[in-house]
């Protein structure tokens, strides 16, 4: 992240992090400006074109003016799936070949364990250990969404020991818990109704594009 931080500011485009948008502003179908809030410190940024990779829902709130209640109400109705995800520093070298295991057993809370070795061994700087992303998916608000990260991590490591993969309790070194707001849209019935209401309305803008699962609001892979 710092290597492409620092290759954007040395091209004239420079990176805000840790930094809120407070509302995007238009007139008609244009976007003119997005202001924002770094700290105490509230700017402007302006464009020719914008991309918006942040779920819709946020997206139109911001927007001054905002909306047709139409629209708002139909942004309301998307759903979203929230984020937790336990890794896990392992002292094995290596546990198993995959990327990625499914969990579908209703026994066990984590649905996906991801082998962060195996996609590039650069992503473990100590090449005698391992590092598994045990990911949860939950609602905010949801108890597993409301544990600590210390009991996060205590059921991750009683999880991925149970599972039988070919560790002890004891090769389990450290653990750090990354939580992700909206990491997911939900493809419930009424969905779609929801999507074309808003895409209707974004679509109209004539310098904005939205891009990722949450921009697009999909998750079809």
């Amino acid at each position: 992240m710092a290597e492409c931080q620092d290759l954007l500011d040395a091209n004239g485009v420079p990176v805000h992090l840790n930094t809120e948008i407070v509302r995007v502003e238009r007139q008609g179908t244009f976007v003119t400006e997005v202001i924002a809030r770094q700290g105490g410190h509230i700017f402007e940024l302006t464009g020719d074109h914008f991309i918006n990779p942040m779920p819709s829902l946020t997206l139109v709130h911001w927007l001054d003016p905002p909306p047709p209640p139409e629209v708002l109400k139909a942004a309301r109705g998307l759903r979203y799936r929230d984020f937790p995800i336990v890794s896990l520093v392992i002292d094995q070298p290596d546990l198993f070949p995959d990327h990625w295991l499914y969990i579908h057993s209703p026994e066990f809370k984590v649905g996906r364990i991801q082998n962060f070795k195996d996609w590039n061994p650069a992503r473990v700087t100590d090449a005698a250990k391992t590092c598994l992303g045990m990911e949860y998916f939950c609602g905010e608000g949801d108890d597993l969404w409301a544990m600590t990260d210390s009991k996060l991590i205590a059921l991750a490591s009683q999880e991925i020991v149970r599972l039988d993969l070919g560790m002890r309790t004891s090769d389990i070194e450290d653990g750090y818990v990354i939580r992700q707001y909206k990491a997911y849209p939900s493809h419930d019935g009424e969905y779609r109704g929801h999507l074309e209401a808003l895409q209707d309305s974004i679509e109209t803008f004539e310098n904005l594009q939205t891009v990722g699962h949450n921009g697009m609001h999909s998750y079809n892979n």
